[in-house]
């Protein structure tokens, strides 16, 4: 499948869809199933199998819990066999959402979770508002701190990133 294509994809649901960014996050928690369920995505991913019994794989399991929007979208992805291609449509997804609603995509990386109001509290300090895509990434290598990617510029609030930066000036 070209990129093209997956593109098209993408923007045909954005189109489709009364709330962009709850279905960026559906899509984006369907990716993380199929991505974690083997048995599922194996099925899902096997082109012999016919599309009534995926369909039926698919229900069966944890996509039930998904939109009635999100579930005819992987039908269409089943009919066509691409949900092998699940994360690059996310992908192309929001870089759509983010240019046709301009939204703010931040990316917060911790070495534990945050709760949803300290992610609040992280952003309303660093004085985004508007809309926006949070996702939140476990990184337990990182001490201490924080770091934020905003629309792809990292921001580097952690003790290691003080550290790296502390080694870098030493060496030069």
């Amino acid at each position: 499948m070209s990129a093209s294509a997956v593109k098209n994809y993408a923007v045909g649901l954005l189109q489709a869809t009364a709330d962009p960014l709850a279905t960026w996050q559906e899509l984006d928690q369907l990716a993380e199933v199929v991505e974690r369920t083997p048995l599922l995505r194996q099925t899902l991913l096997n082109a012999s199998i016919e599309t009534a019994s995926k369909r039926r794989q698919a229900i069966a399991t944890t996509l039930s819990d998904f939109s009635p929007l999100i579930r005819q979208f992987v039908d269409l992805m089943i009919r066509d066999n691409l949900l092998a291609r699940i994360r690059a449509i996310t992908a192309a997804y929001r870089q759509a959402l983010k240019t046709a609603h301009n939204v703010t995509d931040i990316v917060i990386e911790t070495p534990e979770a945050l709760s949803e109001a300290a992610q609040e509290a992280l952003l309303a300090r660093a004085g985004i508002d508007g809309p926006r895509i949070v996702r939140q990434e476990i990184q337990p290598g990182l001490i201490g701190g924080v770091k934020v990617i905003i629309d792809d510029i990292e921001h580097d609030f952690s003790v290691s990133g003080a550290l790296d930066t502390l080694k870098q000036q030493l060496v030069t």
